[in-house]
């Protein structure tokens, strides 16, 4: 009888683990200038999985919700430091509503969510194609306005723009774009840079003191 019993706890087991992903895809999430979320589309194939990875802050909510047909395919959330093998925040399997979780944020960093098949579709190759929105809300600190200069998630404050010679002319024009609902709130100069092919180098890099 407890042979047995032991035998029933393994398969059950099988049927809640996701599987060793094939290929692990880490992806970064942005939002844009004054957005709180941003919607992405993708898919898996098999035992291979999506990894999205965005900075938020201790006391922060997170909203995810994992949208698609496949009735296979959900999500884990991990914290700072862990991911896939470590021990899940939560699985979005056993939520109040399936593929779906809002929760408070327990520590500050980088949290990784991980999109994966389960193991009896994963070994006959299915495929799944979803959507996933990812949304932060809260007050930010040092992590995240360390970081970035738009939003939760953004680009670099400017970019430095190099010729490769000095005698090489470069066109710029000036215009203005406004940088909407940041959390700066102010408008700034936009310089558009034309230059020979392979003359210029282009790199970005943080101003003191922003």
């Amino acid at each position: 009888m407890n042979r047995f019993l032991g035998y029933v706890f393994v398969a059950a087991l099988s049927f809640t683990t996701p599987v060793l992903a094939e290929e692990m895809r880490e992806v970064p999430v942005y939002f844009s200038a004054g957005a709180d979320s941003a919607v992405l589309s993708d898919r898996i194939k098999g035992y291979d999985s999506v990894i999205y990875t965005i900075g938020a802050e201790a006391g922060q909510t997170i909203d995810i919700k994992l949208s698609t047909k496949h009735t296979a395919t959900y999500f884990n959330l991990y914290g700072p430091g862990s991911g896939p093998g470590d021990q899940a925040i939560m699985n979005s399997q056993f939520t109040p509503e399936l593929n779906h979780y809002t929760g408070t944020l327990p520590s500050s960093g980088t949290y990784k969510i991980s999109v994966y098949m389960m193991r009896s579709a994963a070994r006959r190759g299915e495929v799944a194609n979803f959507d996933i929105r990812i949304g932060i809300t809260g007050k930010t600190g040092a992590i995240v306005r360390g970081d970035y200069a738009d939003g939760l998630q953004g680009g670099p404050d400017f970019w430095e723009v190099q010729t490769g010679d000095i005698n090489d002319p470069l066109n710029l024009r000036a215009g203005r774009r406004s940088s909407g609902g940041s959390p700066r709130g102010r408008s700034c100069a936009t310089w558009v840079v034309g230059w020979p092919r392979d003359s210029a180098g282009v790199r970005s890099r943080r101003p003191k003191g922003l």
